[in-house]
């Protein structure tokens, strides 16, 4: 459904015409948007709240159900730059963080705003979804999920 399809649900509203199906209709659309993922492999930096150094990531804790900003370096462990790709991260993209070695040390998370580039890092925050039972420890799978144009 497009973005005019869904405004048309939303009549203007002086005479009460948005019913709760329309409502429905437009959060399930929005919700099921596909979306391109992109992906990289950092090193973690178990430090909380670290600059990132080499080709690193750090957050602002170690309590995954707490995270509130990932910090990247420009370049991944394959020497790949995505600090163009990161720059443009805004509200609503999401970020998929994993373990390499363990599937049950993961971060899901939405990003809450524009992220900010440092000058050999770029800070993006976040807030958690959901998260594995088990701490990260190595260098981590990255996926990063953007709304399709």
């Amino acid at each position: 459904m497009s973005l005019d399809q869904l405004l048309a649900l939303l009549p203007d509203n002086s005479g009460g015409d948005i019913g709760a199906d329309d409502l429905r209709t437009i959060v399930t659309e929005l919700w099921n948007r596909p979306r391109n993922v992109v992906q990289g492999r950092w090193q973690y930096n178990e430090t909380p709240s670290a600059t990132p150094t080499g080709n690193q990531f750090t957050l602002d804790t170690t309590d995954l159900e707490a995270v509130s900003w990932v910090r990247f370096r420009y370049e991944d462990i394959a020497s790949t730059d995505f600090s163009g790709l990161l720059r443009r991260l805004d509200a609503g993209d999401y970020l998929y963080i994993q373990d390499q070695n363990e599937a049950n040390a993961f971060l899901i998370c939405v990003v809450d705003g524009p992220a900010t580039d440092s000058g050999s890092y770029i800070e993006v925050p976040v807030t958690t979804t959901d998260s594995g039972a088990l701490a990260m420890t190595n260098a981590a799978f990255v996926g990063i999920g953007l709304p399709q144009p």
